[in-house]
């Protein structure tokens, strides 16, 4: 998260309103991507497992792909 400027936070603060609020702090405020909670291995079904492997399986090849592209 970046530092706010005092005049751009006391506007946000004053203007009493949350729509104007969360248009002035946006540039200010990082989106970080939700995480998708994780149920553990073993309490998979079959089908789950074999999706969460191919997901993994398709990442690492894209990290793989992505080192050795730099």
């Amino acid at each position: 998260m970046r530092k706010i400027p005092q005049e751009v936070f006391s506007a946000a603060v004053a203007s009493r309103d949350p729509d104007t609020l969360i248009e002035l702090l946006r540039p200010y405020v990082v989106q970080t991507r939700a995480r998708k909670p994780t149920i553990s291995y073993r309490r998979m079904s079959p089908e789950e497992r074999r999706a969460y492997n191919r997901e993994t399986k398709q990442r690492e090849r894209t990290r793989k792909k992505a080192l050795k592209s730099l």
